[in-house]
């Protein structure tokens, strides 16, 4: 998996003028924050990508543990992803922050901490 490198701030990184690229495990780890951070439907080429913010995570009548399952789920989906261990949050329903770490995600091309606030 070959992807532009961006910044936290989904900027394109350029140096000296040339456009950066990520690869393997770097291409998971960047395309796995961009994707706990999309709405579900706010990306106009795929209405399916991105957690399902507002009917899951946020929403006061959605359990807490169907609110991690939705995001495991969407981790684990990610394309080279194969496990995840450690897994824990902390859900703020009035500022609709959800704190997630995690003390391993295992990939085909490795493994890496994730710790996160979407």
């Amino acid at each position: 998996m070959i992807d532009f490198k961006v910044n936290d701030n989904n900027e394109l990184v350029f140096d000296d003028g040339q456009l950066l690229t990520v690869s393997e495990l770097e291409a998971v780890q960047q395309g796995l924050r961009q994707k706990l951070n999309h709405i579900k439907g706010e990306y106009f080429l795929d209405k399916f990508y991105g957690l399902d913010f507002f009917n899951v995570v946020t929403n006061k009548k959605v359990s807490k543990d169907s609110v991690d399952a939705h995001i495991k789920k969407q981790i684990l989906d990610y394309p080279g992803v194969i496990s995840i261990t450690g897994y824990t949050s902390a859900l703020n329903k009035a500022t609709r922050h959800l704190e997630i770490n995690i003390k391993e995600i295992k990939c085909v091309s490795g493994s890496f901490i994730f710790s996160g606030v979407i």
